[in-house]
């Protein structure tokens, strides 16, 4: 179904025109994806070309991570884009609007009619439907085995710049998320699914793995976080090389594709991961937000 559907959007979007080209850039990887959801999303809302360029990349390219082709035009197409809604990236005011818009439309619960794809469904479902046609791994990189049963939670524990704020010039930004104990995650399993006995904690900082197993002993605890990890730090991987990259692009992409198949997952929908895991998982009604952020949202 994703390749068919693949095949269908790429046509569809090449048959539009008034084109726009988003920018990959060098943010967060599922802010990278969320927002080229957003413009897919858009372009579909608007019946305008989507072009994506992925020169900034971080000297990677799509194919590197997803079996699938980002939508691409021939070289007159791309010189005839109108100059305001050329490269756009997540901070440009013509993409600011575009994630507006498609946030409103979701908001507002108004249903999308796409006869040539035959759907006549709200946001959430086409998205999805997007997100599992250009986002499923390279099959050149399968996910390692980390023991897990059938059925497990997952918990993803934001650390690092996520909450100690973004370095920029020496100094703290105001973080994005919430530090919240992971006594409040293990209260939501037992409240919620207290017949699992395994978690998969997907984290930046494998302290939250030591803490948890010291809490719960009664648990199994998997992660595939390296025990040398200890908070995610942006600049850190901005200086890191192209196949550092790629590497810890994968192993999130890894980390991700098992908390899709959670029987219960508990994370925070402020964060760009948690919402892509939310669009994709098997069961989106089974995904327990814990921060402040209570409903899932585009983008």
């Amino acid at each position: 179904m994703s390749i068919d559907f693949q095949s269908r959007y790429l046509a569809l979007n090449a048959s539009y025109g008034d084109p726009f080209s988003l920018a990959l850039s060098q943010r967060g990887h599922y802010s990278e994806v969320n927002c080229l959801l957003a413009a897919m999303a858009y372009g579909l809302m608007k019946q305008r070309r989507l072009i994506v360029d992925e020169t900034n990349f971080e000297g990677l390219r799509w194919q590197d991570l997803y079996a699938s082709t980002l939508p691409g035009a021939p070289a007159e197409v791309i010189a005839a884009i109108d100059p305001e809604w050329a490269m756009l990236d997540h901070d440009t005011f013509r993409f600011g609007s575009i994630r507006r818009r498609v946030a409103r439309r979701h908001r507002r619960r108004y249903p999308l009619w796409i006869a040539p794809l035959g759907l006549v469904c709200g946001l959430f479902p086409i998205m999805r439907l997007l997100a599992d046609a250009f986002c499923q791994p390279n099959p050149a990189a399968p996910p390692p085995a980390i023991g897990l049963p059938a059925a497990f939670a997952t918990f993803h524990i934001r650390r690092g710049d996520k909450i100690r704020g973004s370095l920029v010039d020496g100094k703290r930004l105001i973080p994005e998320g919430e530090n919240t104990a992971i006594a409040r995650y293990l209260a939501l399993l037992r409240e919620k699914a207290p017949a699992l006995h395994a978690v998969q904690v997907m984290t930046d900082d494998y302290g939250a793995v030591e803490e948890l197993r010291a809490l719960a002993p009664d648990l199994q605890v998997e992660s595939l976080c390296p025990p040398a990890a200890r908070g995610y730090e942006q600049t850190e991987f901005s200086a890191s090389t192209v196949a550092q990259k790629l590497s810890q692009r994968r192993q999130l992409i890894a980390e991700t594709e098992l908390a899709i198949r959670s029987s219960l997952f508990i994370g925070g929908l402020q964060s760009n991961v948690g919402r892509f895991i939310v669009l994709r998982h098997q069961n989106p009604r089974a995904c327990i937000s814990i921060d402040k952020q209570r409903s899932w949202y585009p983008g």
